[in-house]
């Protein structure tokens, strides 16, 4: 059977190096250490109690974040040297974990936090770099499927003795940071580059998912200052349940679509999350009068898959549209994961009685109002794809589907994705409807050549067949 026409469910082709599929494997170990880490300081049973703290650990991280912002567009630095600085951060990482375990007042608190939060930021925009460098259909898998391991984690360390907790806390960013410089060293590309923003980006950046995003935000924001949800709801059982079973309800969902699917496979992601949040805000308004309690905790899970959103979301539109990774991935994180975070940590340290369940009136009718919003905008943005698509397809930019219009395409994406005159050549042919053979006859190269051409076209264009070429072309 021609490579074209193979049909693929894994994020990786079956005749792929190991060292991609290992890859793969220290991208999600590498995160779900990043996440514990934060967990046993936040969420554990040896974990913060204290608001005003956590407040400190929000905004401090928020800081590391704006100064990685101005840094960036600013400092010329190279691969090695950001790698020192995340190796720093872990660290850091560790020995604020240290001081928090250890520390018997509230300044070390304070201390240790501070520290511990702005290394975290480092090392999660190291991350972000690196999953931004993958291939979308790489990068969206290990990271869902690191949020989803994360999440079943979870569950049996909420109930290990105290001392596995702490040593997880010290021991975790080390973990983090080795299987991220593994990976750096097995991935062999460029992370650091020189891309710049330029005004044509922000034209052709895909603003209904960005719209979408910022609703969610907004909806996670506003619910988080009318139900905010303190330190010993994150610690209820409830909560460490409901949250685990979403991650992993979340990729069964995307491992299953990616099984059947015939397109991007992760453009069904972005209705998928709108509509979990979705379902927190519905369930408030409907049982927060009646069962307080368990709307609060359902709220506060389901919001708190923004910060997947997000990353998943920074992670296909960076490496689409070729933008800068440092800068592109760490302004996401700021304008659509940091305010429901900071603001809200921020109401409970003054406010500390805005922690009581009881539900408002004003909650209630405010979440049933952004629940009605974001169903309205989830059905325009789902809407949104297929009518462009369509009408994509029915214009050419040739008017009438002439070679000319085709050829056109096939080289604008030859430029957006950095394909050799041969690959360019095959990507024609194949977009003309070509079989392999006419292509190599064509051509004048043997069959053989064409497909290891089409093969490494396929995998720059992150594609497994010759209809998401088409696709593709008529897109570009």
């Amino acid at each position: 059977m021609p490579y074209c026409q193979t049909r693929q469910s894994l994020p990786f082709r079956v005749g792929e190096s190991r060292e991609k599929i290992a890859v793969l494997v220290l991208l999600v170990v590498g995160i779900v250490c990043f996440r514990l880490s934060a967990w046993t300081i936040f969420s554990s049973p040896i974990g913060l109690d204290n608001t005003n703290v956590d407040f400190v650990s929000r905004i401090m991280q928020l800081v590391a974040f704006l100064l990685i912002i101005v840094v960036d567009r600013r400092v010329s630095y190279r691969q090695a040297g950001m790698k020192v600085l995340t190796a720093l951060a872990a660290l850091g990482m560790c020995i604020g974990a240290v001081m928090f375990l250890y520390s018997g007042d509230e300044v070390g608190r304070y201390s240790a936090v501070a520290l511990h939060g702005t290394c975290s930021g480092i090392l999660l925009v190291a991350w972000g770099i690196f999953t931004c460098s993958l291939s979308p259909s790489k990068s969206v898998f290990g990271i869902m499927l690191a949020f989803a391991v994360f999440g079943a984690i979870s569950i049996p360390m909420s109930s290990a003795p105290v001392l596995v907790l702490m040593v997880l806390a010290v021991v975790a960013p080390i973990i983090s940071y080795y299987c991220l410089d593994v990976a750096l060293s097995l991935y062999g590309g460029k992370l650091v580059s020189d891309e710049v923003l330029r005004p044509a980006d922000f034209k052709n950046l895909p603003w209904s998912l960005i719209v979408l995003l910022f609703l969610c935000m907004l909806s996670s924001l506003m619910t988080k200052i009318l139900v905010p949800g303190d330190l010993a709801l994150r610690a209820s059982v409830p909560y460490r349940l409901l949250w685990p079973v979403i991650m992993v309800g979340v990729f069964v969902l995307y491992a299953i679509w990616t099984r059947f699917a015939k397109s991007q496979r992760w453009s069904v992601l972005w209705p998928l999350f709108s509509l979990i949040i979705i379902s927190g805000l519905i369930c408030y308004s409907s049982l927060a009068t009646t069962q307080p309690v368990f709307a609060s905790v359902f709220l506060s899970a389901t919001q708190d898959c923004l910060m997947l959103f997000c990353w998943t979301a920074s992670a296909v539109i960076i490496y689409e549209y070729r933008l800068p990774k440092a800068f592109s991935f760490t302004a996401m994180l700021v304008i659509f994961v940091q305010p429901p975070l900071v603001i809200s940590s921020l109401l409970l340290m003054v406010f500390p009685s805005l922690a009581d369940t009881q539900a408002s009136q004003l909650a209630v009718v405010v979440t049933a109002v952004a629940a009605f919003i974001l169903i309205i905008i989830t059905i325009i943005v789902a809407g949104a794809g297929a009518m462009v698509k369509s009408r994509r397809s029915e214009t050419d930019s040739g008017g009438d589907g002439s070679y000319d219009g085709v050829a056109r395409k096939v080289e604008a994406l030859a430029k957006r994705y950095d394909l050799t005159q041969r690959e360019l050549d095959v990507a024609l042919c194949l977009a003309k409807g070509y079989t392999l053979a006419q292509t190599a006859e064509a051509l004048f190269i043997s069959l053989d050549t064409v497909r290891s051409h089409s093969k490494k076209l396929y995998a720059k264009l992150d594609i497994h067949k010759k209809q998401q070429l088409i696709e593709l072309i008529e897109g570009s």
